[in-house]
């Protein structure tokens, strides 16, 4: 049987929802972002990045004049650099961001190590590892032992200044302090965040909320970016590249049409014998 052709309000509700849908997701200039520090000249900061205490953009003094980076902190004593983007990104309903980075010049043994966060405190506090605490969800990759930490090569994440899970690299085969460049992805759903290293998943499943971590400004946006500090150990903490894509959520007339397109479907199909 020769069904009838789908009716022209039918047909350009199902559009609507698609497009719509797509629109909704990726048009939001605030969430998608892509930095390659190569392209900086030596001191100019990136247009929509803020940076903070110590943080600056360098040439690599052994990679020749166009080998540029964001150097979170040099490799001296009692060092603390930051960088934000300084627009909002829409994150409550996922993110995934990819970054390059590398530690050098190990002084002392090396510390105290990086952080990613996404936080609601402002895109001009300073912080280190550890990230701001509160108000805050923070993945630290940290290059010190301190008294309960399990080695001087591992992540951890808090949320809202709680440890909630933390993974010792060594049996990885990952080291932060090998001066090579590595590359992390963090991937976050609502009640899920997968950190990978080096193609290499070392946290996975970890049930965290940026609402109740207290990350998010309005309840849909946050400020996304990057610390380091040293102490009396000291090095060099650089990111080379940074690529973002945020989630928004989708606007109200698109999910209108998406349920009235649900409808209408359900309608007709019920309605040929």
């Amino acid at each position: 049987m020769i069904r009838p052709p789908m009716p022209k309000m039918l047909l350009a509700l199902l559009l609507a929802c698609g497009v719509g849908m797509a629109a909704g997701r990726s048009a939001d200039a605030t969430t998608i972002f892509s930095y390659n520090f190569d392209d900086f000249a030596n001191g100019s900061i990136p247009p929509g990045l803020n940076l903070v205490g110590n943080a600056t953009i360098i040439d690599d003094p052994g990679g020749g004049f166009f080998d540029q980076r964001l150097r979170l902190t040099f490799s001296a004593p009692g060092q603390a650099g930051s960088a934000w983007r300084d627009n909002l990104a829409s994150v409550n309903k996922g993110f995934d961001t990819t970054f390059t980075f590398q530690t050098s010049f190990h002084g002392g043994g090396g510390a105290d190590g990086f952080s990613f966060n996404v936080q609601s405190l402002g895109d001009s506090i300073l912080t280190g590892e550890a990230g701001p605490g509160p108000g805050s969800l923070t993945v630290t990759f940290d290059t010190f032992q301190n008294a309960g930490d399990p080695s001087d090569n591992f992540v951890r994440i808090f949320s809202n200044g709680v440890d909630i899970a933390a993974r010792d690299l060594n049996s990885d085969g990952i080291f932060l302090k090998d001066s090579n460049t590595h590359t992390a992805r963090i991937l976050y759903s609502p009640g899920d965040l997968d950190v990978i290293i080096d193609g290499i998943s070392v946290l996975s499943n970890v049930n965290v909320d940026l609402a109740t971590a207290g990350a998010l400004v309005g309840g849909t946006s946050a400020y996304v970016g990057f610390g380091a500090r040293t102490g009396g150990s000291t090095e060099n903490h650089d990111i080379k590249t940074w690529n973002f894509v945020g989630v928004p959520e989708p606007s109200s007339w698109i999910l209108g049409a998406c349920a009235s397109l649900g409808v209408l479907i359900l309608r007709r199909r019920r309605a040929l014998p």
